[in-house]
């Protein structure tokens, strides 16, 4: 059994291992001058491959969903074949080992150096004695009758086909998986940027720089909290990333840059009455800036002033209570209109892509054209932060290489 796989990202770089060790011979096709170029970057560098979230627990049942958007059924089937601990012992047996970090539970190779992974998976591959042709974009796919013609300017046979060309990327010539899919009857909904900045004019521009804990929350009720990165284009950060895949131009999202304080901080009238005591007590020289500096970031403060229209000279004896029930009500509640999401080559992932109705779950083999098969990130599915889209990757490309050497 010959396979061509095209891509050799993360779910690409697996499958042709997992093909290989099955006894095929495989070929894998690489546009970009290195294999793995993508995830060699990812996770800052450090490479977040899993999460603990997808450790099955005691009844062995694992809501995927919560954290990866597609078909749930076939995201499911695909994760309950090849999961965490199967992923966690592939990676052992190439000599990857990983830690769980504590705060979002995000595995990570105990080298912190996503490159590690890259070149573990690529050599390993090597010794099984797969040949990685890169600078090699596809031209052209023909069926044949016994399998796949593979155009890259020279012309390539094989028995199994699996794509696995990542995301949307700009290609200088030649076909994207996209429009391979597309040739064999797949449907590829909509594509947009994911884990992304959002663009958004507004005063907020003028605290660049500040990392403050927040939460962001709309109207109709979705919500994200973490540490926030305020930018001269708009918001960045992890809950950023998080909330982008349901923003859309226009839209109005609210920042609390109070969350993580005691609930009754900035809440209520009597929590205003109490601060505003304070201050006439001990601060009444000190400018209500400084002395709310203590709290939040001086630039950020700035543009809550401004917003509310206090002066930032204001003096603590010069500051009445309505005052602090209009600063307080904007550190709550600070409106941000949307602009746009940031584009694709900001993003980490891809929205949208190869419907997984016409993929079968179990195998990842196309259901329309025999000895075909699609994994990884051109898939209609997409993730959270924090290892889930690897998760993915790992999981739909192993079971791809896997089912294309039977």
């Amino acid at each position: 059994m010959n396979v061509i796989v095209i891509g050799a990202g993360a779910s690409g770089l697996i499958a042709t291992i997992a093909a290989a060790e099955n006894g095929a011979s495989v070929v894998v096709l690489e546009q970009q001058e290195k294999a793995g170029k993508k995830l060699s970057v990812t996770g800052n560098g450090k490479c977040n491959l899993s999460n603990i979230f997808f450790q099955k627990n005691q009844g062995g049942t694992i809501k995927y969903s919560d954290r990866l958007f597609g078909n749930a059924e076939v995201i499911q089937t695909v994760l309950d074949s090849f999961g965490l601990e199967e992923t966690l012992q592939f990676f052992k047996k190439i000599g990857v080992f990983t830690y769980c970090e504590t705060v979002h539970g995000g595995f990570y190779p105990r080298s912190n150096q996503a490159v590690s992974v890259t070149n573990a998976l690529v050599q390993y591959a090597e010794q099984l004695g797969v040949k990685i042709k890169n600078n090699n974009a596809v031209q052209r796919v023909e069926k044949t009758q016994n399998g796949f013609a593979v155009y890259t300017g020279v012309r390539m046979e094989c028995e199994r086909l699996i794509v696995a060309t990542g995301g949307h990327y700009e290609i200088a010539d030649g076909m994207t998986g996209y429009d391979i899919a597309r040739q064999f009857g797949h449907q590829v909904s909509s594509l947009y940027p994911a884990l992304t900045g959002i663009v958004a004019k507004d005063l907020l521009n003028k605290a660049s720089g500040v990392r403050v804990h927040a939460k962001l929350y709309t109207d109709v009720g979705l919500s994200e909290q973490g540490e926030v990165q305020i930018t001269s284009y708009g918001l960045s950060g992890i809950p950023v990333f998080n909330l982008s895949r349901n923003l859309y131009p226009q839209q109005t999202i609210y920042l609390d840059f109070t969350d993580g304080f005691p609930d009754d901080f900035g809440n209520d009238s009597e929590f205003i009455s109490r601060f505003y005591r304070d201050i006439q007590t001990y601060n009444k020289r000190r400018t209500l800036l400084k002395i709310m500096s203590g709290m939040f970031d001086e630039k950020l403060l700035g543009v809550i002033f401004e917003k509310a229209g206090v002066r930032k000279n204001l003096s603590g004896e010069q500051t009445t209570e309505t005052v602090l029930q209009k600063i307080f009500a904007l550190l709550k509640r600070y409106p941000l209109t949307v602009g746009f999401r940031r584009s694709f080559s900001q993003a980490q992932v891809t929205q949208g892509g190869v419907s997984l109705d016409g993929i079968d779950g179990a195998s990842m083999q196309s259901k329309y054209c025999p000895n075909l098969y699609f994994c990884g990130e051109i898939l209609d599915v997409d993730g959270q932060c924090g290892g889930y889209n690897l998760q993915w990757a790992w999981s739909s490309g192993y079971l791809a290489g896997k089912n294309s050497s039977r």
